[in-house]
């Protein structure tokens, strides 16, 4: 989770939050480690750049940074490695500058990257277009803002089928938008 501060999130549509919080939340309860980082400026100003005050804290990894990628603090770099990372989902805001800069820097030191569009924010959607296809030609996954109704779809009835089978749904679904491969399915619940 990337910036999402106090200070910033007047920018942004006000659901953000609430997305991320959820997304959040369901990274927690299914055991995945969750890190923030934030920015403290270039002068390390903690004061007025504190993460926002709703925001959902369920782990003690909090990292700062003075540049826009998280891959500048080394703590956040080396407790990746103790942890074990291999594969980063990445969420926050701003999509053109700290979001552009982690999810580059994590592409380029080989770890497989996610960028959830449903839980990060660009105050300029039209240069966002343009960091997009940057990303998606570093490597970086795009999972498109449709696939949120898919996730949360799954979410639900993740306590009505196995967990595998949603997980094989979802990514049929979520493959068929994101190459807009068309796509007829019936789900039904025994």
């Amino acid at each position: 989770m990337i910036d999402v501060q106090e200070k910033y999130l007047n920018y942004y549509d006000a659901d953000l939050l609430p997305r991320i919080n959820a997304k959040i939340a369901v990274a927690n309860s299914a055991g995945d480690q969750v890190f923030y980082v934030r920015n403290i400026g270039i002068h390390g100003d903690n004061d007025s750049y504190a993460l926002a005050k709703d925001l959902l804290i369920v782990s003690d990894h909090i990292y700062e940074k003075k540049f826009p990628s998280a891959f500048t603090n080394d703590s956040f770099v080396k407790e990746l490695k103790i942890q074990n990372v291999t594969e980063l989902e990445i969420i926050g805001v701003d999509g053109n500058i700290c979001i552009k800069k982690t999810c580059m820097d994590a592409a380029n030191a080989g770890y497989k990257v996610t960028l959830n569009l449903q839980c990060t924010a660009a105050r300029n959607e039209m240069i966002f277009e343009k960091t997009l296809k940057e990303l998606r030609n570093a490597g970086v996954i795009i999972t498109s803002k449709s696939c949120y109704c898919i996730n949360r779809w799954c979410s639900i009835a993740n306590g009505l089928r196995s967990q595998p089978e949603i997980f094989i749904y979802q990514s049929i679904i979520q493959d068929s938008i994101e190459y807009f491969v068309p796509l007829s399915l019936i789900f039904t619940v025994k």
